[in-house]
């Protein structure tokens, strides 16, 4: 039960964050109390990051204090705030991919020193995943692990610093679903032993589940703060959000099974960096106007995979053709040639060059880059990005804002609205909707159906089956070095297609598969985690 009777353990008191003519917080109050889960809900760009790196000292804001345990505080460093007690997991990670998992925790344990004992490190990590379910090789190098595996460190890594009070920032954004159920597990036990908790989502479900209190934040500013959980639902957390509800998208799926395909993939098999077999037999084709969602637990070769669909990773043997032509061994300015386009699966990590703004990243995407004279003709460039249709329906930062001082949905809706711009044949898109807000999830999964109609084969990675399930007109379920038969997601059971993400090689062999049917139907287009 919540103990609100104490003093806040963190209070943000009428905190106040400019960034030069952008105000991102306007006179910010929030409190958290020891034994509580406090969700911060809001739309990209509604402060809720900036008040969450302000809290832990990333920011100093430009008015307004912050407490701890009732006394005002000047956190000058993120130092200062972990001397304080206050741990961050930070949606975009803070991890050194030449370092090993043990060797990034390491650097945040304070009570270490100069004298390190690998081994007892390497075993608290073991146990303490192990514990939360969050599976982790203490061994592994970071740049070797996909996004998911990254997030996981960081969650073990905070959990072993001992703080007492925790930020999380999009926590489960990259969690598979019974490591969803785990973690909000975690939440609660955390919350029971006394631990404050603080965390940013767009998860509305998650809210429901297991918060004590929720702030919600619009322009800068909380519409709204409550600990009467028990009286809210979605359509309310939506309205308070964007000022409006929206409901659930329509969407008539098709099939174009009498259209030569557009993109085939045959026999294709992809090592990992070890130089072991991490994909094999991967065999699928996608027609005009269709879109084909795979589904899986993160670190199954979905990165590979989209990564050898793209020339950025070399192909071991099988081949890849895009409208019948042989692309299986070419590089990625040949993919990009031939009317391939992708959203990476980490965009801030693998697209945004620091220091060059949001137009700059559109023509290093491939908007046409015009001349005058000796120069770049930008007020064109300008020009021509600002009547782009997603730039207004996706709400993406201005041309001159710099690309790596976004926010990590912010940076999405830019890469979202760059690979539109190329209108591609061939749209391979890795977590869509990750790190967005409802209201821009609804515009980017409707601009993914328009591109649909107007003939692109879309492919879809995602570990979220409700968004798969709302759009793929058929299924591919990767895990253990496998990519299954199509599924029909009008007939398969979401559940069934849950257990598939899990199962072992064999289960693909297409003997043992779930059976196409409706014998659970009241759950066929719905998962909730």
């Amino acid at each position: 039960m919540t103990e609100t009777a104490s003093p806040p353990l963190l209070e943000a008191r009428q905190i106040v964050m400019r960034f030069g003519d952008l105000l991102a917080n306007d006179h910010v109050d929030l409190a958290l109390h020891p034994g509580e889960i406090h969700a911060v809900l809001g739309e990209n760009g509604a402060g809720k990051s900036t008040i969450m790196k302000i809290l832990y000292g990333l920011y100093q804001p430009s008015a307004g204090e912050v407490r701890v345990d009732g006394a005002p505080v000047h956190l000058r460093t993120p130092a200062d705030g972990r001397a304080r007690g206050i741990g961050m997991v930070f949606q975009n990670f803070r991890l050194i991919p030449a370092m090993t998992v043990w060797e990034n925790i390491a650097l945040a344990l304070p009570e270490l020193g100069s004298r390190l004992n690998p081994r007892q490190i390497r075993a608290r990590i073991r146990e303490t995943a192990e514990r939360y379910g969050l599976e982790v090789d203490p061994s592994a190098p970071v740049w070797r692990l996909d996004v998911g595996e990254r997030q996981r460190v960081e969650i073990v890594k905070v959990l072993l610093t001992g703080a007492r009070i925790l930020l999380f920032d999009e926590p489960t954004s990259v969690l598979a679903i019974s490591e969803v159920d785990a973690f909000l597990d975690l939440l609660r036990q955390l919350r029971d032993e006394g631990y404050a908790v603080l965390f940013v989502t767009h998860k509305i479900q998650e809210v429901l589940r297991c918060a004590d209190r929720v702030t919600v934040m619009r322009r800068g500013k909380v519409v709204y703060s409550g600990d009467d959980v028990a009286s809210l639902d979605e359509p309310a957390l939506v309205t308070h959000m964007v000022g409006r509800w929206i409901p659930p998208l329509a969407v008539a799926h098709t099939s174009k099974a009498d259209a030569p395909p557009v993109l085939e993939v045959i026999d294709l098999s992809i090592q990992d960096e070890r130089g072991y077999t991490i994909l094999a037999g991967v065999n699928f084709s996608i027609g005009p106007g269709e879109i084909v969602g795979v589904a899986g637990i993160a670190g199954n070769g979905q990165l590979e995979l989209a990564e050898a669909l793209t020339g950025l990773r070399p192909v071991q043997k099988g081949q890849i053709r895009v409208r019948g032509a042989e692309l299986a061994h070419s590089s990625p300015a040949q993919f990009l040639q031939a009317g391939v386009a992708a959203l990476p699966e980490s965009p801030i990590e693998h697209a945004v060059v620091p220091g060059l703004t949001v137009l700059e990243h559109m023509v290093l995407g491939g908007l046409p880059e015009h001349h005058r004279g000796l120069g770049v003709d930008w007020p064109r460039i300008r020009a021509e990005f600002a009547a782009l249709p997603e730039v207004e329906t996706l709400k993406v930062a201005a041309p001159d804002r710099r690309a790596d001082q976004l926010s990590g949905g912010n940076v999405q809706r830019m890469m979202l609205s760059r690979i539109f711009a190329l209108d591609p044949q061939v749209l391979i898109a890795s977590y869509p909707s990750r790190g967005l807000d409802v209201a821009t999830i609804r515009a980017v999964h409707q601009a993914l159906l328009r591109r649909r109609e107007q003939g692109s084969a879309i492919l879809i990675f995602s570990e979220d089956l409700n968004e798969l399930y709302a759009l793929s007109d058929r299924l591919l379920v990767i895990s253990h070095g496998a990519v299954s038969r199509p599924v029909d997601p009008q007939t398969t059971d979401a559940y069934a297609v849950a257990a598939m993400m899990t199962t072992l090689r064999q289960g693909f062999d297409g003997l043992n598969l779930p059976a196409q049917d409706t014998a659970h139907s009241d759950h066929a287009h719905e998962v909730r985690v």
